[in-house]
């Protein structure tokens, strides 16, 4: 028959067994954006000409043969030896004058143009990975309006297809003539800032390739002239920068994969399940003094010295969600006593320690 301990001791070994699982920090979830080459960094050839949305890796032109342009620093050096790169450097172009939002380079394309009837211009990509059926995604790019722009429009929007859906026209009109599922009601009139536009899209689970320009008929695209007409083409229009494109799953707030969680005295513990790409996070504790090591990022640090409770909010697109996670830091109820002092004879037993 095997010996029982007694229960004190049971107690205070099950308290260190306790403390030695929990020492492992929870581990955090990265949700990333689908997007390849979102800021339009990595080329495969450097611009030397307009129309050259090609050379941007991953990036291509789906209606053959309007003209979207790739804007990259490196065309800066090629100035001298092809004077017709001054129209797709950086920051100076043949359109205007814009710094990209981050990196060295951004794109660009016609949405309008009142001189030809329906000319519009798109870029496109294919997404890392398909978009799971029943899924919300935040659909995130940022756009500034071209100086050379006579027009304004609300209609830069986003279409998700299953296939590459390449167009060959011989003439005008280039018009994708289909119903964009973000398009943001806004009228984007800077010229010196970009502009943030976010839309959620809700995915059928065929989605594999991404398109963003106009595709609205003129009759149908939201505009207005905010400079005087020059009646030269692609003057007379609107004309739109675009940089930092994403596409990430929208996720809901949550302080941990459980409501409450134990540490020992003394140990730190990681907070939230997840990192999402352009998501802001705000956490709160209540009741104690700042135990955490950060109250904006997504996977804090707590240190708690007492049991407390943590509030997580989580911003991501247009919505707002919230979660809380309860910390217990554990304390044994009892300490060790091995018993008052004894004499005893050869031979005699006597009980050690003291029964709970």
């Amino acid at each position: 028959m095997k010996a029982l301990l007694p229960y004190s001791q049971s107690r205070r070994i099950f308290f260190f067994l306790l403390c030695f699982q929990i020492l492992i920090f929870s581990q955090g979830q990265v949700v990333s954006n689908l997007v390849n080459n979102y800021s339009f960094e990595d080329t495969i050839q450097c611009p030397s000409n307009a129309g050259q949305v090609n050379y941007c890796k991953y990036w291509f032109n789906p209606v053959v043969p309007s003209s979207p342009d790739y804007f990259n620093a490196c065309a800066n050096s090629k100035t001298l030896s092809i004077p017709s790169s001054s129209i797709i450097t950086v920051p100076n172009n043949r359109f205007g004058i814009q710094i990209p939002r981050t990196g060295n380079a951004y794109c660009g394309f016609a949405v309008y143009e009142l001189n030809v009837s329906n000319y519009r211009e798109y870029i496109k990509t294919r997404l890392k990975l398909k978009l799971v059926s029943g899924k919300s995604y935040c659909v995130t790019y940022h756009i500034s309006l071209a100086e050379i722009s006579r027009f304004v429009s609300s209609n830069i929007a986003t279409y998700f297809s299953n296939d590459s859906m390449i167009y060959t026209a011989l003439s005008p009109p280039y018009l994708i003539n289909v119903t964009p599922v973000v398009e943001p009601p806004i009228i984007v009139s800077d010229t010196i800032n970009w502009v943030k536009i976010q839309g959620t899209y809700t995915a059928t689970g065929t989605e594999n390739f991404m398109t963003f320009g106009n595709f609205r008929d003129d009759a149908n695209t939201t505009k207005s002239q905010v400079k005087p007409l020059i009646n030269i083409i692609f003057n007379d229009g609107a004309y739109y920068y675009i940089d930092d494109v994403s596409v990430v799953e929208i996720n809901p707030a949550n302080a941990n994969l459980n409501d409450t969680l134990f540490i020992c005295p003394n140990d730190s513990i990681v907070l939230g399940t997840d990192s999402t790409w352009d998501a802001s996070y705000t956490w709160q504790e209540i009741g104690v003094g700042s135990s955490l090591s950060c109250t904006n990022c997504p996977n804090p640090v707590a240190t708690p010295t007492v049991t407390t409770k943590y509030y997580l909010t989580k911003q991501q697109c247009s919505a707002t969600t919230m979660d809380s996670v309860l910390v217990v830091v554990i304390t044994p109820t009892s300490q060790a006593n091995a018993g008052s002092d004894k004499n005893i004879c050869p031979d005699e037993v006597v009980q050690l320690g003291t029964a709970d």
